[in-house]
């Protein structure tokens, strides 16, 4: 039940309508988040997240005896890392439609996958340098005079 108020001030009229809130409480929502929330986006994520994973999984499979472009460029982890994320960012934008904070979480998701990822890269480099310093005592070279050179050589022509 909509009430209608017109009023007349100087030549010009106001209309003013006034609409009540549906009975169920539920406020209206604009026509963009109604289609996103009739997409339903927890499933389009749940299925974005389990084709990340999959491709994931066969990556590691391929990556063990193939030399393809796809191991080499690692495709199937960022390609997989793409897919997680946008599936649980989609996850995160149905349960909670303020954008905001759907915003804000997919952000710090992202960001956190990148601090684990360096904290892997990061790790990774210390055990190469430690390894490297720990095995560099083991084979000492020495300079070969002109003399020892000769004598190679002399013998290896013999």
């Amino acid at each position: 039940m909509s009430s209608s108020v017109s009023t007349t001030t100087g030549g010009v009229v106001v209309v003013t309508h006034v609409h009540p809130t549906p009975q169920d409480g539920e406020p209206q929502r604009p026509v963009g988040i109604q289609k996103f929330v009739k997409g339903r986006p927890m499933i389009l994520g749940t299925i974005q997240i389990i084709i990340g994973l999959m491709t994931l999984l066969f990556g590691i499979v391929m990556a063990i005896n193939a030399d393809t472009l796809g191991v080499f460029s690692g495709f199937f982890i960022w390609g997989a890392l793409i897919y997680i994320a946008a599936g649980s960012l989609t996850v995160a934008a149905g349960k909670s439609l303020n954008r905001c904070q759907t915003l804000s979480k997919g952000v710090s998701g992202v960001l956190a996958a990148f601090h684990l990822l360096a904290l892997i890269v990061s790790v990774t480099v210390a055990a190469f340098c430690c390894c490297a310093i720990c095995n560099s005592g083991e084979q000492v070279s020495q300079p070969v005079t002109d003399e020892q050179f000769s004598l190679i050589v002399k013998l290896r022509t013999d």
